[in-house]
C-alpha cells in the first residue's frame, strides 16, 4: 500500500527502527530523572551553583551505570544484523542497505548516549513531586503487583526457568535448520 508515494510498510519499519535506536537514550534519561527526583530533598537546600554540580554528579554516576545496560542491549541488536549482512544474491541486495543503515544509525545513537544525552539530561531535568494521583505512579504500582510474584517465582525456580530457556533455544535451532535459505519468492518478470 502506497501512502503519498511512500510504502506504508517501510514507514512502519522506520518507526520500529527509530524506537530501537532511541532506546538507550530513554534508559539513561529515565534513570537519571528518577535519581534526581529521588534526591529532591537534598537539592532544596543548595544554591544554584551547588545544585548544578550536584545534578552533574548524579548524571555522571547514573548515566555511566546505565550505559552498561544500554550498550549491551544495543550490541545485541547489532549482532542480530550479522546474518542479514551475510546474505547474497537478490536477498543481499534488498536487505543489506537496510541493515547497514540501521547499524550505522545505532552506532551513532550509542555515541550520542555517551556525550549528548547525559549533558541534556543534566541541563533540563528538574525534580518533580510524585503523588499517588499521577497516572504513571498508579500504572507502575499495578505493573509491580503483577511483576513481583513472577520474578519471585523465577528466582525460586531457577532450574525450571533454565530448562524452559534451553528448550526454547533447541526449538529455535530446529526451526533455523529446517527453514531454508530463500526469503523471497521467485520473481517472474
Amino acid at each position: 500500500m502506497y501512502l503519498f508515494g511512500i510504502d506504508a510498510n517501510l514507514m512502519s519499519l522506520g518507526t520500529i527502527d527509530f524506537g530501537i535506536i532511541i532506546d538507550g537514550a530513554v534508559i539513561i534519561v529515565e534513570f537519571v530523572t528518577f535519581q534526581i527526583t529521588r534526591r529532591e530533598s537534598e537539592m532544596l537546600t543548595l544554591n544554584k551553583a551547588e545544585l548544578n554540580a550536584f545534578k552533574d554528579k548524579i548524571t555522571i554516576n547514573r548515566a555511566s551505570k546505565m550505559m552498561n545496560s544500554a550498550v549491551f542491549g544495543q550490541l545485541i541488536i547489532l549482532i542480530v544484523f550479522i546474518p542479514i549482512l551475510s546474505l547474497s544474491g537478490v536477498e543481499g541486495k534488498m536487505f543489506k542497505p537496510m541493515a547497514l543503515t540501521f547499524s550505522f544509525a545505532l552506532i551513532g545513537a550509542m555515541l550520542l548516549c555517551f556525550t549528548y544525552v547525559p549533558l541534556m539530561t543534566s541541563l533540563f531535568t528538574k525534580p518533580s513531586n510524585l503523588t499517588d494521583k499521577n497516572l504513571s505512579v498508579r500504572l507502575m504500582k499495578w505493573f509491580n503487583k503483577i511483576y513481583e510474584p513472577c520474578i519471585e517465582w523465577a528466582l525460586k525456580s531457577k532450574q525450571t526457568v533454565l530448562l524452559m530457556a534451553v528448550t526454547l533455544l533447541a526449538f529455535t535451532v530446529y526451526l533455523f535448520r529446517t527453514m531454508g535459505g530463500e526469503f523471497l519468492p521467485t520473481l517472474d518478470e
